[in-house]
């Protein structure tokens, strides 16, 4: 049987959540035209002038390995090698072939996708991206036996319930059954296998990760079924086999084809096109929605409030001790004996700071009980797209104590642009980088006028800035009361007894931002045991899930770069760069961040964090369904079993130590525990080993652990090296030169004055000997015979 439903034609006004066609949307759209004088010319100025000040533009024109090169990976861990400027100035060489305003905007947002890279995209204007494309049915995963995955046709989540409804009722008016199909088997999708058909739609289209696991799992999760085009690009666009406006299903468990074509609806209501042009216009709210105050306030993820539930079953019992907008905590029993808590973290952007400091208290004090001297502490931080900086940093401090430095200090690199515009005076000069050399940097801001030169593969040599360590922290003072109280939060006691040990990090990859951060610190630290959630069970030999993605670095966008905070006065002049006309936003990554070196106070680690793979440990085989999602008390639940069993069927790993201070004493400010060990998978009772320094220290060179800086200074260069040891020995020979000098003269006037004595007595005996000798004196030293004459 071969399926294909149209949708009789709506009302051009629309409500929120009405749903209506693409080629409705697409008449509404069409109709707005392209004004190439007021909009497309000065947005493509802007946006061609702003590519000198991202930082990845080389490496995107030529990813590294296993990105891209020589060593390159798998086609499905390659990027697409991206030329920001071409791909501008090729669409300005067609600014004549765009019949509309929507299309030439839509345009644009393709050109960043490829980057993979949430932290550089174009949004499109507002009235743009209030819209949502969406497929009235979408895929439920499951692993077979076989080791393979299966994808079953399941209704949308509850929240996009009626786009499922309205599709069937105007099936049930045709006398189809759209239900028949629920619950199929699907074979293969656009002809192509089911199970290489979703990995390929999360490659080609999804943009949230550079990692194929983490593409796979957002695909599942939403954008296979829900898009916005506020970002994503209308079907089509990339020319991609599964980027279509219908979708062919074929089934191993159904006869017959059905093809579903997306639907879209608005969240907002516009009563015609010209509504949606007005939003397009740029005011003084212009990105007010889309983007905070700050620029490293930036995240993804929606904030949901966990029921709090109660289940039995068996032996288990998994329940809500606290539900708050930001984060959940549950407890897992085992056999009546608690066994985990499981915290969900959903975001490091909350909308009151102190409100959640006060709930990550809180639900460290409800673990601190006698029952849990044994329990494990699973942080979820899946689909957590990041937020304040600091925030993030000291909750990991508050799990993992001894994880320093304390303040989240990295290393960053800057692009030449940004050092060109902060040596003209035209950015701010943000006082974050502490620097030691006060005579050469009197202002203590990060321009300092030093380049490093790279040559990229196409033998283009580039110059950034010098690379500085600092304190991330530095445009959160806003909230430094919230902050402080975060610090005096103390982790539960079954943490403070066995350490990082039974602390085990949950990710699916797309942990981002601020979250990125955390996990890659915490990774690298080995702070706790990291568990991929799902992913892609067929890739998994060959490439591993990584605990987050975007680390990138500081986000800049068009609206904060003109803003006071950022710009001195009269900078559109100076800076020869216009505002966006429209209401579009564009965000770029402004830094390479880089990782923290823990084995020394300075390192200057050679790939950014956006392109290092930080591999999680182990996996747990579960995937949400679209009625469950990833933020339900029903997932948390199977999520926790899984997670539990995951870890007492694994045992320990060879690099974990559990902390033990009673038995392995603290010494020299280590502390010290027992080793893992890798033939048993136990914790070896009667030997110590090396856990980590104490709070407060960090590891040396030497070996040693030496207190850490509340703040880190710039490290001095190599010659700056030279030349204040050549100046401190220069000082030093000049002391000792007028040391000797001044001894010296100490000697000649003792000697003098003894012989001067010797002589005066020899007078009283002989007069011309006296005499004779009174001369000798005279002629040898003017200032002893002055002295005989005193």
């Amino acid at each position: 049987m071969f399926l294909l439903l149209l949708i009789v034609s709506l009302a051009l006004a629309l409500k929120p959540k009405e749903v209506i066609t693409l080629d409705e949307l697409s008449k509404m759209l069409d109709s707005i035209p392209l004004d190439i004088k007021a909009v497309a010319d000065p947005t493509l100025d802007t946006l061609i002038k702003l590519v000198d000040m991202y930082v990845f533009d080389e490496m995107a024109k030529d990813p590294i390995p296993p990105f891209g090169g020589m060593d390159q990976g798998p086609g499905y861990a390659r990027l697409t090698p991206v030329d920001l400027k071409a791909r501008l100035n090729s669409i300005r060489g067609r600014i004549d072939s765009f019949d509309n305003d929507f299309s030439f905007h839509n345009e644009l947002s393709h050109a960043y996708l490829d980057l993979k890279d949430p932290h550089t995209v174009y949004a499109k204007p507002q009235g743009y991206a209030a819209f949502r494309l969406a497929l009235p049915l979408t895929l439920s995963p499951s692993l077979q036996k076989d080791g393979k995955m299966e994808y079953v046709l399941s209704e949308l989540p509850p929240e996009y319930s009626f786009v499922t409804q309205a599709y069937r009722l105007l099936c049930h008016e045709q006398g189809i059954s759209l239900d028949s199909f629920i619950g199929g088997t699907v074979a293969k999708i656009n002809g192509i296998d089911a199970h290489v058909a979703v990995q390929q739609f999360a490659d080609d289209l999804v943009y949230v990760s550079k990692n194929p696991h983490a593409r796979y799992n957002r695909a599942l999760s939403t954008d296979f079924y829900l898009r916005s085009l506020r970002v994503y690009c209308w079907p089509g666009t990339t020319g991609s086999p599964l980027d279509t406006e219908t979708y062919t299903f074929e089934f191993s468990s159904l006869e017959g084809t059905l093809e579903l074509p997306l639907l879209a609806f608005s969240t907002v209501e516009f009563e015609d096109a010209y509504a949606i042009a007005e939003k397009n216009r740029p005011s003084t709210e212009t990105g007010a929605v889309e983007t905070p105050t700050s620029p490293l306030r930036r995240f993804l993820a929606a904030d949901v409030i966990p029921a709090p539930t109660l289940e039995d079953e068996d032996n288990m019992e998994f329940s809500a001790i606290h539900t708050f907008s930001d984060l959940s905590l549950y407890r897992l029993t085992r056999d009546n004996k608690l066994v985990a808590y499981l915290l969900n973290i959903l975001t490091f952007a909350p909308e009151d700071p102190n409100a959640f400091v006060d709930a990550f208290e809180q639900c460290m004090q409800a673990m601190d009980d006698k029952q849990s001297e044994d329990a494990y502490l699973f942080v979820n931080l899946a689909e957590n797209g990041g937020g304040y900086v600091t925030l993030g940093y000291r909750v990991l401090h508050v799990l993992a104590p001894t994880v320093e430095p304390l303040f989240g200090n990295y290393t960053v690199r800057k692009s030449r642009y940004a050092e060109y515009y902060a040596s003209a005076g035209l950015f701010a000069r943000q006082a974050r980088y502490r620097l030691t050399d006060w005579m050469r940097y009197r202002n203590n801001a990060w321009y300092t006028g030093e380049t490093q030169t790279f040559t990229f593969p196409t033998s283009q040599a580039v110059d950034y800035s010098g690379t500085y360590t600092f304190d991330l922290a530095y445009d959160e003072g806003e909230f430094v009361e919230a902050l402080d109280h975060l610090m005096s939060v103390k982790p539960p006691s079954f943490l403070q007894k066995y350490g990082v040990s039974r602390l085990v990090f949950l990710t699916d990859g797309t942990c981002g931002s601020t979250c990125a951060t955390l996990a890659n610190r915490a990774r690298e630290a080995r702070a706790g045991l990291w568990i991929g959630i799902g992913g892609n069970v067929e890739l998994r030999d060959n490439i591993s899930m990584v605990v987050a993605s975007f680390a990138g670095g500081s986000v800049m966008d068009t609206d904060y770069i003109f803003s006071k905070d950022f710009l001195e006065d009269n900078v559109e002049e100076r800076l020869s760069i216009r505002r966006l006309p429209t209401s579009a936003i564009h965000r770029w990554a402004f830094e390479q961040l880089f990782s923290w070196n823990t084995s020394q106070k300075y390192s200057p680690v050679a790939t950014p964090l956006e392109f290092v793979n930080n591999p999680v440990d182990l996996y747990v085989d579960l995937w949400p369904t679209p009625k469950t999602g990833m933020k339900s008390p029903t997932f948390y639940r199977d999520l926790s079993n899984a997670v539990y069993d995951t870890v007492t069927t694994k045992g320990c790993l060879d690099f974990q130590v559990q902390l033990d201070t009673e038995y392995c004493p603290p010494l020299g400010n280590k502390l010290f525990g027992h080793q893992c060990n890798p033939l048993t998978n136990t914790y070896s009772p009667t030997t110590c080993a090396f856990y980590s320094c104490m709070s407060g220290y960090i590891l040396s060179l030497a070996d040693l652990c030496e207190p850490v800086h509340e703040k880190w200074d710039q490290p001095q260069t190599a010659i700056e090296r030279g030349i204040y040891a050549g100046l401190a020995v220069v000082l030093a020979l000049l002391i000792g030169a007028l040391t000797g000098y001044f001894v010296w003269r100490c000697i000649v006037f003792a000697r003098a004055k003894r012989t001067a004595s010797i002589k005066s007595a020899e007078i009283g005996e002989t007069g011309e000997t006296s005499l004779s000798t009174n001369n000798l004196l005279v002629d040898e030293d003017d200032d002893t015979e002055t002295h005989k004459q005193e």
